[in-house]
């Protein structure tokens, strides 16, 4: 039984060796496609590289969900204040009065005619 070693691996770059060829092109296809996943440094056995690479991998997929998370709302915000500024302005074109100081008059004269009504009576009975 022979152990086979990383440093006794040879490759053949060979032309002539076509499934050489093919292999290396696929796995160089795979480890620019797999990178983000860092799945192709599973032939190397280096595990403390790969966890490391997949940890980084995991938190880097984080910040970018936060990243996404933060333009999202930002953009909400951005479409509300728009909504509500195109709402103000319509509310100006229609000329809709502000009634709030004519009810506010309204109901501090009627509080002062109480008051007088009341202070008549006190008259009255005294």
């Amino acid at each position: 039984m022979t152990v086979v070693t990383p440093a006794e691996v040879q490759m053949d770059l060979s032309l002539e060796g076509d499934k050489s060829v093919k292999s290396h092109l696929l796995q160089g296809i795979l480890d620019l496609f797999l990178e983000t996943l860092n799945i192709y440094n599973n032939h190397l056995g280096d595990l403390k590289k790969i966890s490391t690479q997949l940890l980084i991998t995991l938190f880097m997929a984080w910040s970018l969900l936060g990243v996404i998370l933060v333009e999202l709302l930002l953009f909400v915000e951005s479409v509300i204040v728009f909504v509500w500024r195109l709402l103000v302005q319509l509310v100006k074109l229609m000329r809709i009065k502000d009634n709030t100081k004519v009810l506010i008059d309204e109901t501090q004269k009627r509080h002062a005619k109480r008051e007088r009504q009341k202070a008549q009576r006190r008259e009255q009975e005294r």
